[in-house]
């Protein structure tokens, strides 16, 4: 058990920072009066439920009644009180919190992190209220975060059913459900888009159960028509915001009852237009910002940014600051990950070009290779005999790795027509899980060894990664690159040991 802690450490630090970051303000949290008028709304819908009376069928409710559902079978499970509905709050932050950090873990631990704490400290002042946008975005950060990662395997139904009741929550995340979901199911195995597809039936299936309890005119008018289209003078955001007059009357119910939270030198009005702005802003940057930089795991980027975008819809159901800050916590959330990731890999990339060096490997046969790939083909070193061989180590958390990722795709295509050269990459200290996620992602259709590699990378005195070694046909290593490689120098490499 003591030799396992130390790397558990890694992996539990980051979790531990978020929760401590989340306990400290808790107690404070709980214990906020009942004041908001979204609270005491949530609080009469969901204790008169399991009475028979039902949102938009008997009592007037702007928004799907997911969330009604969740504090009512709570409220009929352990009795109806303010504490047990922002426990249900803290639940859905919980799940917003962990989806955000496992949707940005590719990108490192750190940034995960970081994107998680962000986004806790924009959603922190608003309290533990069980609103219906906070539920409906963390089932759809959940949800997307399983999709993204679950490959063929069931989990990704399970995220699909999330994104279902995602909808189900708010209907105006439909375009952003549907936006992940066909961006996963283009170009994917029949099995997984089985799995997309019945998850998100089962997801979306308490609808029929709320349109046979209140009717399918009265479901549609109160969850559609009242909160999209025939929304009530002074709650639709006017598009260009004035930031000298709002007539907004839910701001001024924000002064009230929350105290006034203006940034500096910018009335309520002037606030309003300004984060209006800046979220626009940051969506239209996340879209671009993959054309600028040459990012890892851009397509999983694209999606989280066109996400962002899909959610606007949200913003412009409400004219006020702490709307805005709060719908918008997904968008700045994931805008300060990516930023850092960015940092982070200029940083780490700085100084780790690839440096050739001398090993007692050169010259000598190569150490026994083989193993079971991410395919679950038997792969070895010695059935590769006759064409040049790139032994890469690499991990899945190593920014150089990553970076270096698109070269060796453009060197396995590059010798693929003449088969004069291969590609074989060894994962090392990472879980297969993560290494075929990558792999789905970032592409490569070379064989990958992930399981049982530590004894692989001692044989080959690997002690950082990446490292990267050129095999001859004859079985003998005529190279070492240490630090990431680039396309143009492998081709140099390649010629000058053939030249030999």
């Amino acid at each position: 058990m003591r030799a396992r802690l130390p790397g558990l450490l890694p992996t539990l630090l980051p979790l531990l920072v978020v929760a401590a970051a989340v306990l400290v303000p808790l107690p404070g949290m709980l214990a906020m009066g009942a004041t908001a008028m979204e609270e005491g709304n949530v609080l009469v819908v969901a204790d008169l439920l399991f009475d028979g009376t039902f949102p938009h069928g008997d009592v007037e409710y702007l928004y799907a009644p997911g969330n009604v559902w969740a504090v009512g079978t709570a409220f009929w499970l352990f009795g109806p009180s303010v504490l047990l509905e922002r426990l249900v709050g803290l639940a859905y932050r919980a799940l917003l919190l962990w989806g955000l950090y496992r949707m940005a873990r590719p990108w490192g631990r750190g940034t995960a992190t970081v994107a998680a704490l962000t986004a806790w400290v924009v959603l922190a002042p608003f309290g533990l209220l069980a609103y219906s946008w906070l539920c409906g975005l963390a089932l759809l950060c959940a949800g997307t975060s399983m999709v993204l990662d679950g490959g063929a395997r069931r989990s990704t139904a399970v995220g699909a059913g999330l994104l279902g009741l995602a909808v189900f929550h708010q209907v105006v995340l439909g375009p952003a459900v549907l936006l992940v979901l066909g961006t996963e199911a283009w170009r994917t195995t029949r099995a997984r888009r089985r799995r997309l597809a019945t998850g998100l039936v089962a997801g979306l299936s308490p609808f029929l159960l709320h349109l046979v309890l209140v009717g399918p005119v009265a479901a549609i008018e109160g969850m559609v028509v009242d909160p999209v289209f025939r929304l009530r003078a002074g709650r639709r955001l006017p598009l260009p915001p004035d930031p000298s007059e709002s007539g907004d009357m839910f701001a001024r119910v924000d002064d009230l009852l929350r105290g006034p939270d203006p940034w500096p030198g910018l009335s309520r009005p002037a606030q309003v237009t300004a984060v209006f702005w800046l979220l626009l802003a940051t969506a239209v940057l996340l879209l671009v910002l993959p054309r600028l930089w040459r990012l890892p795991h851009r397509r999983r980027f694209t999606t989280l940014a066109l996400v962002g975008v899909a959610i606007v819809p949200m913003v412009l159901q409400r004219p006020s600051p702490n709307h805005l800050k709060f719908v918008g916590a997904w968008t700045v959330a994931v805008a300060v990950g990516v930023v850092l990731a960015v940092l982070v890999g200029v940083m780490a990339t700085r100084d780790a070009g690839p440096d050739r060096v001398s090993t007692h490997l050169v010259g000598q046969p190569a150490p026994p290779l083989a193993g079971i790939t991410i395919d679950g083909d038997a792969w070895d070193l010695d059935a590769q005999r006759g064409r040049w061989l790139l032994v890469n180590f690499f991990s899945t958390t190593c920014v150089p790795c990553i970076v270096e990722h698109p070269e060796l795709v453009a060197f396995a295509e590059a010798h693929a027509g003449a088969d004069d050269a291969r590609v074989v990459s060894v994962a090392f200290d990472d879980s297969a899980a993560a290494v075929e996620r990558f792999f789905r992602e970032a592409g490569g259709g070379w064989p990958v060894l992930a399981t049982g590699t530590g004894h692989i990378a001692v044989d080959w005195g690997v002690v950082a990664v990446p490292e990267s070694y050129l095999v001859s046909p004859s079985g003998h290593v005529a190279a070492k690159v240490v630090g990431g490689v680039e396309f143009a120098e492998l081709e140099e490499l390649l010629a000058e040991a053939a030249g030999a």
